[in-house]
């Protein structure tokens, strides 16, 4: 019977891989949260099915961002991975990813894609699950299944077909000048 052996080298390239695979906290699709531009937005995701300006934002994290907060809002509908996705611009750069995936994604798989804690959020039959890294959070919408339900050991139950990637340039900072 032979032996399946991996080398040093082999096995490195191998972990390096899969640590490339994980998710970025502020990124979709090459598109940098605070970094982007509408320029590049159109050039990698082609032109947009609609552009609005003023829009007032509304993520399952309103509490966190800024009350008076308008942006412009691009509206893309079916691309790789994807059926639509909005993305808001203020000071022209990209500040807010809202993305509903073309296949759901299951809950409990977030903490590993994403290389974050996540806490649920409730909100009437669906809830949010919301991780925070150092410049942004990501938010997934999710919708529980019958059969996750009945899954004790799934930490997060159900499958997320919406999520929200949220820079922290737009956080609430009213009534901050008074603590300093």
């Amino acid at each position: 019977m032979k032996k399946l052996t991996i080398s040093g080298s082999l096995l490195c390239v191998l972990l390096l891989s899969l640590a490339a695979a994980a998710a970025e906290p502020g990124q979709w699709k090459g598109l940098k949260l605070d970094v982007s531009t509408q320029a590049e937005t159109v050039a990698i995701l082609r032109e947009p099915a609609e552009r609005q300006e003023n829009q007032k934002l509304r993520t399952p994290i309103d509490l966190f961002l800024a009350k008076d907060l308008r942006l412009q809002k691009l509206t893309f509908k079916g691309g790789e991975g994807f059926n639509r996705a909005e993305l808001y611009f203020r000071d022209g750069r990209l500040r807010v990813i809202r993305v509903d995936l073309s296949a759901p994604v299951k809950a409990s798989s977030f903490p590993t894609a994403y290389k974050l804690e996540f806490l649920p959020k409730p909100s009437g039959v669906m809830y949010a699950l919301i991780g925070e890294a150092e410049a942004s959070w990501v938010v997934a919408s999710v919708s529980p299944t019958l059969g996750s339900l009945q899954d004790d050991a799934v930490a997060y139950p159900g499958e997320v077909r919406t999520l929200w990637l949220v820079s922290k340039s737009l956080r609430d900072t009213a009534g901050m000048d008074g603590l300093k």
